[in-house]
């Protein structure tokens, strides 16, 4: 009677193991891509950069002081204005395109 309940209930786990699950059925998603009509962004300048040589020296406390030149700063100094100037420069043109999207979008 024992192999009886015993072959019963490892038929029936046996057969619940080897079932497949159901596939569950994907949803269709359908895209429409909107292409805004952009045409004429504001033109960036191209960044010019000036080469900064640093210096250093070894004091009698063996701590090491690096230093630029006078020139070095005002290369130092340009090339920051030129990083500002940039960075103001790609703030407008994504200001242009997010006004552009916008537009399209309400339109």
């Amino acid at each position: 009677m024992r192999y009886l309940i015993l072959l019963i209930t490892s038929v029936l786990l046996i057969g619940c193991a080897t079932t497949p699950d159901p596939i569950p059925a994907k949803p269709i998603v359908l895209k429409e891509y909107v292409y805004p009509n952009c045409d004429n962004p504001p033109q960036r300048a191209k960044v010019e950069h000036r080469d900064i040589f640093w210096f250093w020296t070894v004091d009698e406390n063996g701590d090491t002081i690096y230093y630029i030149t006078p020139k070095g700063y005002e290369d130092l100094s340009f090339n920051i204005s030129e990083f500002i100037k940039g960075a103001k420069e790609l703030r407008a043109e994504l200001a242009y395109y997010k006004e552009c999207i916008q537009a399209n979008d309400d339109g």
